[in-house]
């Protein structure tokens, strides 16, 4: 503790008591004492001279007690010999300490004004806003609210989707089987579409062993060249439409990008327009019931329309629930599912289709439509994920050969 009276450099102001109750100054007679104001009424002392180890270390001396408490203090000059006192000045006390602070003003506690940095972006991003939101729903929200949040999670889609979905979700059959016990893989198998050997089958279109994939269905299974000369002039006269046109008349887009692809020929255009009829047929049908009014929908040609009938929709127009509507039977369903399949795969110049969209188109889910294209002789696959994008699909299947004699020939459960 060391105490040292100092005068005010300004005349007329009471002299001041340095009070250092931790420490001791070496030399107090050298020693500046420096005054700051830190607002309208309080005050603030720090040493000038003072060295320390550390340059964010400061002495800061308050006056105490506080002014304001009412005590006032003195510097009293007393003989010592004689006892008399010769000189009585007001004085206050100031006790000093050290402080650890970056810079001066924060040592004597200071308050620094703010800076707004106006050519700052303050604005709050979306996706910010609904983190914070999410995250308050997820302390104070209810039940109902919880669980509509976890779904949203659930649903939610990042980059690493898509290649996640590709390697775990649509991995191969084999990938998912070698990880199974053996109970799980007999259990899988059973649930699989049966296998029945015939002779022929009553669904798959018949097909030629031929060396060159394209050539395993011809397009004459489908329709023939006489056929397709005679409504020829009508499908071409359909096919010069524009893309909009032609989804008002009832034609799906994945059919008009295998068309944007395949030879001008007229049994090629008349078979991508009969795919066009069974496609849209199959996507209208509802519960194994084709309304007439939906039919007509699809502004197809008359012989293309004839064909379609012919082959597939063999029926009468009956009033059904107040509809006339035709009635289409499961195994029929079955038929123009897998002749659909086999007609885009044979017009298709890759011999490739993506599974998404035709199942979408077809009203058939994948794993069902997976196992018909399997049955056709045709490759499933993982595609890149580049790909994935431009098809909409994680998958895609390609004809690579006939399918297998000793596979025999397939008829779907119904």
């Amino acid at each position: 503790m060391a105490s040292s009276p100092k005068k005010s450099r300004k005349r007329g102001l009471p002299d001041m008591i340095a009070h250092f109750p931790h420490n001791k100054p070496r030399r107090a007679e050298e020693m500046m004492i420096e005054e700051h104001k830190v607002d309208h009424e309080e005050k603030a002392y720090t040493v000038m001279n003072y060295a320390a180890n550390c340059s964010s270390v400061f002495e800061v001396g308050r006056e105490v007690p506080n002014p304001k408490d009412g005590n006032e203090y003195a510097v009293v000059l007393v003989n010592k010999r004689t006892g008399d006192v010769s000189a009585v000045k007001p004085a206050h006390i100031v006790s000093f300490q050290a402080v650890y602070a970056e810079d001066l003003e924060e040592a004597i506690g200071k308050k620094k004004k703010k800076t707004i940095d106006f050519a700052k972006d303050f604005g709050v991003k979306k996706e910010e806003w609904m983190n914070a939101k999410n995250s308050l729903s997820l302390q104070f929200a209810g039940t109902k609210k919880l669980r509509m949040l976890e779904a949203s999670k659930r649903r939610e889609i990042n980059e690493n989707t898509l290649e996640e979905m590709r390697k775990t979700a649509f991995a191969s059959e084999g990938t998912l089987l070698s990880i199974m016990n053996d109970t799980r893989k007999e259990a899988m198998i059973d649930e699989k579409i049966s296998l029945i050997n015939k002779a022929e089958s009553e669904v798959l279109p018949k097909f030629v062993n031929a060396e060159l994939a394209k050539d395993v269905y011809p397009l004459d299974m489908f329709m023939s060249k006489s056929d397709a000369e005679e409504c020829a002039e009508e499908v071409k006269e359909m096919w010069r439409k524009s893309r909009e046109e032609l989804e008002a008349d009832g034609i799906e887009r994945c059919v008009y990008e295998i068309y944007k692809q395949i030879q001008r020929t007229n049994q090629s255009l008349v078979s991508c327009a009969l795919l066009a009829g069974i496609a849209g047929s199959m996507k209208r049908l509802n519960r194994g019931m084709l309304a007439k009014e939906k039919y007509e929908e699809m502004k197809l040609p008359k012989g293309v329309l004839q064909k379609l009938r012919l082959d597939f929709l063999q029926g009468n127009w009956r009033l059904s629930r107040g509809v006339d509507s035709i009635a289409v039977k499961q195994t029929d369903k079955e038929r123009m599912i897998a002749h659909a399949l086999a007609l885009a795969v044979t017009l298709s110049p890759t011999l490739m289709i993506p599974i998404t969209p035709w199942s979408r188109v077809l009203n058939v889910n994948e794993a069902k439509m997976v196992k018909t294209l399997e049955a056709l002789g045709c490759t499933v696959f993982n595609l890149p994920a580049s790909d994935a994008v431009k098809y909409t699909s994680i998958r895609a299947a390609r004809l690579l050969s006939a399918p297998k004699e000793e596979q025999g020939r397939r008829r779907f459960r119904k």
